[in-house]
């Protein structure tokens, strides 16, 4: 599990505002939102944000976003990492693909090259 490092505390410390959180940044595909307490909340306010992507940009938008919610007075309590998988339709389109890349070039050969055919002729003897 890949950990990342949190982001500088602000300078003066805040106190969470009860306005409702910010708009999702259009490069988050689905942040989801929660606002009801938990047990590791003690009644304040959570948020939980999903960055998407490869390993490195989520690492990128998570500083950056962490940034924006430390300002607010927010700290991260934890994180995990999922690798992303492709699903089954991924799977065969790429299957199809190499099939295609592996077969033009032979289908391109044999309509290119003229293949051997057969010359029939009947003969008759002449009187």
């Amino acid at each position: 599990m890949m950990t990342f490092p949190p982001p500088q505390p602000p300078s003066a410390p805040t106190q969470p505002s009860s306005a409702p959180p910010p708009s999702a940044p259009a490069w988050s595909a689905a942040p989801a939102w929660s606002a009801a307490p938990g047990p590791a909340s003690a009644g304040l306010p959570v948020v939980v944000r999903t960055y998407r992507g490869g390993q490195h940009k989520a690492a990128q938008r998570y500083q950056r976003d962490a940034a924006g919610l430390a300002a607010q007075g927010y700290a991260p309590v934890s994180q995990s990492w999922a690798a992303g998988s492709r699903g089954i339709t991924e799977n065969l389109a790429l299957l199809l693909m190499a099939c295609t890349v592996v077969l033009l070039p032979v289908v391109a050969y044999r309509l290119r090259v003229e293949t051997g055919g057969a010359l029939t002729v009947t003969y008759r003897l002449a009187p």
